[in-house]
Protein backbone atom coordinates (compact mmCIF):
# COMPACT_ATOMS: atom_id res chain seq x y z
CA UNK A 1 0.00 0.00 0.00
CA UNK A 2 1.25 3.49 -0.88
CA UNK A 3 1.64 5.98 1.93
CA UNK A 4 0.29 9.38 2.06
CA UNK A 5 4.13 10.86 1.11
CA UNK A 6 4.35 7.85 -1.74
CA UNK A 7 1.21 8.94 -3.26
CA UNK A 8 1.67 13.02 -3.04
CA UNK A 9 4.62 12.40 -5.02
CA UNK A 10 2.81 10.82 -7.73
CA UNK A 11 0.33 12.91 -7.82
CA UNK A 12 2.77 15.66 -8.43
CA UNK A 13 4.84 13.65 -11.04
CA UNK A 14 1.75 12.66 -13.24
CA UNK A 15 -1.35 15.57 -12.33
CA UNK A 16 -3.21 14.04 -15.28
CA UNK A 17 -2.97 10.85 -14.93
CA UNK A 18 -6.40 8.86 -13.15
CA UNK A 19 -4.90 8.55 -9.47
CA UNK A 20 -7.82 5.62 -8.36
CA UNK A 21 -8.18 5.84 -4.45
CA UNK A 22 -11.08 5.78 -2.51
CA UNK A 23 -14.54 3.54 -2.77
CA UNK A 24 -14.42 0.47 -5.48
CA UNK A 25 -17.81 2.44 -6.85
CA UNK A 26 -15.63 5.75 -7.96
CA UNK A 27 -12.35 3.22 -9.04
CA UNK A 28 -15.11 1.31 -11.52
CA UNK A 29 -16.36 4.86 -12.85
CA UNK A 30 -12.76 6.15 -12.73
CA UNK A 31 -11.84 2.97 -14.77
CA UNK A 32 -14.39 3.24 -17.30
CA UNK A 33 -13.92 7.07 -18.14
CA UNK A 34 -10.00 6.31 -18.60
CA UNK A 35 -10.72 3.61 -20.92
CA UNK A 36 -12.98 5.38 -23.58
CA UNK A 37 -10.76 8.03 -22.95
CA UNK A 38 -7.59 5.79 -24.64
CA UNK A 39 -10.32 4.46 -27.32
CA UNK A 40 -11.06 7.71 -28.32
CA UNK A 41 -7.79 8.45 -29.04
CA UNK A 42 -7.21 5.01 -30.80
CA UNK A 43 -9.90 6.09 -32.91
CA UNK A 44 -9.01 9.80 -33.56
CA UNK A 45 -5.53 8.86 -34.62
CA UNK A 46 -6.33 7.36 -37.81
CA UNK A 47 -8.89 10.18 -38.71
CA UNK A 48 -6.51 12.79 -38.25
CA UNK A 49 -3.96 10.75 -40.29
CA UNK A 50 -6.53 10.00 -43.60
CA UNK A 51 -7.57 13.49 -43.56
CA UNK A 52 -4.70 15.48 -44.58
CA UNK A 53 -5.60 17.71 -47.23
CA UNK A 54 -3.99 17.39 -50.99
CA UNK A 55 -1.96 20.02 -51.69
CA UNK A 56 -3.60 22.72 -53.79
CA UNK A 57 -3.33 22.61 -57.29
CA UNK A 58 -1.53 25.78 -59.42
CA UNK A 59 -3.47 27.82 -61.45
CA UNK A 60 -0.64 29.95 -63.62
CA UNK A 61 0.10 29.25 -66.82
CA UNK A 62 3.90 29.37 -65.69
CA UNK A 63 3.03 26.03 -63.89
CA UNK A 64 1.35 24.18 -66.09
CA UNK A 65 1.59 20.64 -67.13
CA UNK A 66 1.13 19.55 -70.92
CA UNK A 67 0.36 16.64 -73.01
CA UNK A 68 3.37 14.30 -74.18
CA UNK A 69 4.84 14.39 -77.56
CA UNK A 70 7.56 12.60 -79.39
CA UNK A 71 10.73 15.55 -79.07
CA UNK A 72 12.94 13.38 -81.47
CA UNK A 73 10.03 14.19 -84.22
CA UNK A 74 9.03 17.08 -83.11
CA UNK A 75 11.11 20.88 -84.04
CA UNK A 76 8.56 23.27 -82.94
CA UNK A 77 8.13 25.06 -79.67
CA UNK A 78 6.97 22.83 -76.50
CA UNK A 79 3.56 24.46 -76.51
CA UNK A 80 2.87 23.66 -80.22
CA UNK A 81 4.64 20.45 -80.17
CA UNK A 82 2.12 19.11 -77.21
CA UNK A 83 -1.13 20.82 -78.96
CA UNK A 84 -0.42 18.77 -82.16
CA UNK A 85 -0.44 15.90 -80.37
CA UNK A 86 -3.23 16.69 -78.14
CA UNK A 87 -5.09 17.67 -80.83
CA UNK A 88 -4.31 14.06 -82.56
CA UNK A 89 -5.06 12.18 -79.81
CA UNK A 90 -8.46 13.77 -79.68
CA UNK A 91 -8.79 13.38 -82.25
CA UNK A 92 -8.92 9.20 -82.18
CA UNK A 93 -10.95 8.90 -79.66
CA UNK A 94 -13.73 12.23 -80.22
CA UNK A 95 -17.32 10.77 -80.88
CA UNK A 96 -19.22 13.67 -82.11
CA UNK A 97 -22.70 14.31 -80.65
CA UNK A 98 -25.54 14.26 -82.69
CA UNK A 99 -28.46 16.48 -80.35
CA UNK A 100 -31.64 15.33 -80.27
CA UNK A 101 -34.51 17.46 -81.77
CA UNK A 102 -34.52 20.70 -79.87
CA UNK A 103 -31.31 20.96 -79.15
CA UNK A 104 -28.27 23.36 -80.19
CA UNK A 105 -26.56 21.88 -83.12
CA UNK A 106 -23.34 24.14 -82.30
CA UNK A 107 -21.90 25.57 -79.24
CA UNK A 108 -19.03 24.54 -77.20
CA UNK A 109 -18.00 23.20 -73.93
CA UNK A 110 -14.89 23.97 -71.19
CA UNK A 111 -13.76 21.38 -69.41
CA UNK A 112 -11.60 21.94 -66.08
CA UNK A 113 -9.16 19.16 -64.70
CA UNK A 114 -6.24 18.78 -62.54
CA UNK A 115 -2.98 16.90 -63.40
CA UNK A 116 -1.77 15.10 -60.78
CA UNK A 117 1.65 14.88 -60.07
CA UNK A 118 2.11 11.56 -61.52
CA UNK A 119 0.60 13.34 -65.12
CA UNK A 120 -3.03 11.58 -64.46
CA UNK A 121 -6.05 13.59 -64.92
CA UNK A 122 -8.67 13.71 -62.12
CA UNK A 123 -11.08 16.50 -60.97
CA UNK A 124 -12.96 16.88 -64.54
CA UNK A 125 -15.39 19.82 -64.32
CA UNK A 126 -17.40 21.00 -66.68
CA UNK A 127 -18.85 24.30 -67.61
CA UNK A 128 -20.21 26.49 -70.25
CA UNK A 129 -22.62 23.36 -71.17
CA UNK A 130 -25.02 23.48 -74.48
CA UNK A 131 -26.95 20.53 -72.93
CA UNK A 132 -26.26 18.20 -76.68
CA UNK A 133 -24.39 15.71 -75.78
CA UNK A 134 -21.11 17.44 -75.93
CA UNK A 135 -20.30 17.33 -71.93
CA UNK A 136 -20.29 13.72 -71.96
CA UNK A 137 -17.78 13.54 -75.32
CA UNK A 138 -15.85 15.76 -74.01
CA UNK A 139 -15.64 13.79 -70.63
CA UNK A 140 -15.26 10.38 -72.57
CA UNK A 141 -12.41 11.98 -74.17
CA UNK A 142 -10.00 12.87 -71.24
CA UNK A 143 -11.28 9.82 -69.01
CA UNK A 144 -9.83 7.27 -72.01
CA UNK A 145 -6.42 8.91 -71.46
CA UNK A 146 -6.36 7.44 -67.41
CA UNK A 147 -8.01 4.45 -69.30
CA UNK A 148 -4.97 4.02 -72.00
CA UNK A 149 -2.57 5.31 -68.87
CA UNK A 150 -0.99 8.42 -70.94
CA UNK A 151 0.28 10.87 -68.09
CA UNK A 152 0.68 14.05 -68.95
CA UNK A 153 4.33 16.01 -68.11
CA UNK A 154 3.19 17.64 -64.78
CA UNK A 155 3.48 20.70 -63.97
CA UNK A 156 6.49 22.65 -62.29
CA UNK A 157 7.02 25.62 -59.80
CA UNK A 158 10.35 26.53 -57.97
CA UNK A 159 11.80 23.40 -59.37
CA UNK A 160 9.31 21.17 -57.78
CA UNK A 161 6.46 19.17 -59.63
CA UNK A 162 3.02 20.23 -58.64
CA UNK A 163 -0.46 19.55 -58.95
CA UNK A 164 -1.92 21.94 -61.99
CA UNK A 165 -5.33 23.04 -62.60
CA UNK A 166 -6.19 23.58 -66.11
CA UNK A 167 -8.62 23.71 -68.85
CA UNK A 168 -9.89 22.73 -72.39
CA UNK A 169 -12.10 23.75 -74.61
CA UNK A 170 -14.33 21.16 -76.90
CA UNK A 171 -16.65 23.32 -79.49
CA UNK A 172 -19.43 21.87 -81.65
CA UNK A 173 -20.00 22.41 -85.28
CA UNK A 174 -23.62 21.66 -87.00
CA UNK A 175 -22.94 18.52 -89.42
CA UNK A 176 -24.30 19.61 -92.61
CA UNK A 177 -27.21 16.70 -93.70
CA UNK A 178 -25.64 15.11 -96.90
CA UNK A 179 -24.97 11.31 -98.60
CA UNK A 180 -22.10 11.10 -96.64
CA UNK A 181 -23.49 11.82 -93.50
CA UNK A 182 -26.17 9.24 -94.50
CA UNK A 183 -23.33 6.62 -94.71
CA UNK A 184 -21.43 8.20 -91.59
CA UNK A 185 -24.87 6.89 -89.46
CA UNK A 186 -25.26 3.27 -91.37
CA UNK A 187 -24.18 -0.09 -89.88
CA UNK A 188 -20.56 0.22 -90.78
CA UNK A 189 -19.93 3.11 -88.47
CA UNK A 190 -16.92 2.69 -85.98
CA UNK A 191 -17.60 4.09 -82.59
CA UNK A 192 -14.59 5.93 -80.57
CA UNK A 193 -16.74 5.77 -77.77
CA UNK A 194 -19.61 3.75 -76.77
CA UNK A 195 -22.19 3.35 -74.25
CA UNK A 196 -20.88 0.17 -73.38
CA UNK A 197 -17.36 -0.87 -74.55
CA UNK A 198 -16.06 -4.11 -75.51
CA UNK A 199 -14.63 -6.60 -73.06
CA UNK A 200 -12.01 -9.36 -73.74
CA UNK A 201 -13.49 -12.87 -73.05
CA UNK A 202 -13.46 -14.20 -69.45
CA UNK A 203 -14.87 -17.01 -67.14
CA UNK A 204 -18.16 -16.51 -65.23
CA UNK A 205 -17.05 -14.94 -62.13
CA UNK A 206 -16.93 -11.53 -64.04
CA UNK A 207 -20.45 -11.28 -64.58
CA UNK A 208 -21.18 -12.09 -60.93
CA UNK A 209 -19.11 -8.65 -59.87
CA UNK A 210 -21.69 -5.68 -59.84
CA UNK A 211 -22.15 -2.67 -62.04
CA UNK A 212 -19.21 -1.16 -64.09
CA UNK A 213 -16.43 -3.78 -61.96
CA UNK A 214 -17.38 -6.18 -64.45
CA UNK A 215 -14.99 -4.36 -67.33
CA UNK A 216 -11.96 -3.76 -64.57
CA UNK A 217 -11.96 -8.19 -64.33
CA UNK A 218 -12.16 -8.14 -68.25
CA UNK A 219 -9.29 -6.08 -68.40
CA UNK A 220 -7.49 -8.05 -65.53
CA UNK A 221 -8.18 -11.36 -67.99
CA UNK A 222 -6.71 -8.91 -70.92
CA UNK A 223 -3.77 -7.99 -68.92
CA UNK A 224 -2.89 -11.52 -68.49
CA UNK A 225 -2.94 -12.87 -71.91
CA UNK A 226 -0.67 -10.21 -73.14
CA UNK A 227 1.70 -11.29 -70.04
CA UNK A 228 1.86 -14.82 -71.38
CA UNK A 229 2.55 -14.03 -75.06
CA UNK A 230 4.88 -11.15 -75.00
CA UNK A 231 8.19 -11.85 -75.89
CA UNK A 232 10.94 -8.60 -74.95
CA UNK A 233 12.61 -7.88 -77.96
CA UNK A 234 16.11 -8.16 -78.39
CA UNK A 235 16.81 -4.70 -80.22
CA UNK A 236 14.84 -3.00 -76.75
CA UNK A 237 16.77 -5.09 -74.47
CA UNK A 238 19.99 -4.37 -75.69
CA UNK A 239 19.41 -0.74 -75.52
CA UNK A 240 17.23 -1.20 -72.17
CA UNK A 241 13.98 0.60 -74.03
CA UNK A 242 10.74 0.50 -72.30
CA UNK A 243 7.50 2.17 -72.69
CA UNK A 244 4.06 2.06 -73.87
CA UNK A 245 2.68 0.78 -77.18
CA UNK A 246 -0.95 1.21 -78.13
CA UNK A 247 -2.61 -0.91 -80.92
CA UNK A 248 -5.75 0.20 -82.27
CA UNK A 249 -8.07 -2.60 -83.15
CA UNK A 250 -11.90 -2.64 -84.51
CA UNK A 251 -13.79 -4.75 -82.29
CA UNK A 252 -16.63 -6.31 -85.22
CA UNK A 253 -20.06 -6.69 -84.37
CA UNK A 254 -19.74 -10.15 -83.56
CA UNK A 255 -16.70 -9.70 -81.63
CA UNK A 256 -13.96 -10.91 -84.02
CA UNK A 257 -11.00 -8.52 -84.51
CA UNK A 258 -9.67 -6.35 -87.44
CA UNK A 259 -7.62 -4.03 -88.42
CA UNK A 260 -5.16 -3.50 -86.00
CA UNK A 261 -2.95 -0.53 -86.42
CA UNK A 262 -0.39 0.61 -85.05
CA UNK A 263 -1.20 3.93 -82.74
CA UNK A 264 1.95 4.57 -80.62
CA UNK A 265 5.10 3.10 -80.85
CA UNK A 266 8.56 3.23 -78.86
CA UNK A 267 10.47 1.96 -81.40
CA UNK A 268 13.05 -0.93 -80.69
CA UNK A 269 11.35 -3.62 -81.95
CA UNK A 270 7.83 -2.54 -79.35
CA UNK A 271 5.88 -1.81 -81.99
CA UNK A 272 5.59 -5.23 -83.80
CA UNK A 273 5.69 -7.00 -80.72
CA UNK A 274 2.71 -5.63 -80.00
CA UNK A 275 1.06 -6.13 -82.98
CA UNK A 276 2.38 -9.85 -83.29
CA UNK A 277 0.17 -10.22 -80.05
CA UNK A 278 -3.17 -8.78 -81.67
CA UNK A 279 -2.47 -10.64 -84.64
CA UNK A 280 -1.97 -13.96 -81.79
CA UNK A 281 -5.46 -12.96 -80.89
CA UNK A 282 -7.12 -13.82 -84.35
CA UNK A 283 -5.28 -16.68 -84.69
CA UNK A 284 -6.41 -18.06 -81.32
CA UNK A 285 -9.85 -16.93 -82.27
CA UNK A 286 -10.50 -14.76 -79.32
CA UNK A 287 -14.27 -13.72 -79.68
CA UNK A 288 -14.64 -10.61 -77.25
CA UNK A 289 -17.78 -9.31 -76.15
CA UNK A 290 -18.85 -6.65 -78.57
CA UNK A 291 -19.26 -3.35 -77.43
CA UNK A 292 -23.12 -1.28 -77.69
CA UNK A 293 -24.43 2.35 -77.87
CA UNK A 294 -27.67 3.12 -77.19
CA UNK A 295 -28.51 -0.27 -77.03
CA UNK A 296 -27.20 -1.76 -80.29
CA UNK A 297 -24.58 -3.62 -80.82
CA UNK A 298 -21.79 -1.66 -82.96
CA UNK A 299 -18.14 -1.91 -84.21
CA UNK A 300 -15.45 -0.07 -81.75
CA UNK A 301 -12.27 1.81 -82.37
CA UNK A 302 -10.53 0.18 -79.13
CA UNK A 303 -6.95 1.26 -78.07
CA UNK A 304 -5.52 -1.82 -77.16
CA UNK A 305 -2.03 -0.93 -74.25
CA UNK A 306 1.00 -2.75 -74.62
CA UNK A 307 3.16 -1.68 -71.66
CA UNK A 308 6.89 -2.94 -71.87
CA UNK A 309 8.98 -3.14 -68.39
CA UNK A 310 12.41 -4.04 -68.56
CA UNK A 311 13.33 -7.20 -66.10
CA UNK A 312 14.66 -6.37 -62.99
Amino acid sequence: MLSASKTAVLRAEFPKLFIFTGSPINKTIMLRKALCFTLLCCFLLPLTAQDTPKERPYRMGHTHGYFPYDKDTCTDSRSDCSQTALAAFLDSVWQHPHPAPGEPARGKVTVSFIVEKDGSLSEMKIFEDPQNGLKEAAIAALERMNELEIRWVPGEYKGKTVRSQQSLEFPLTEMKHSKEKERYETEEKIYKVVSQMPEFPHNNDCDQIPGGHQINCSQLYLKNYIRKELNYPDDALNNEVEGMVIVSLIIERDGTISDAILYKDPGYGLGEEALRIAGQMIADNIVWKPGTHEGRIVRVQYNLPVRFRLPN
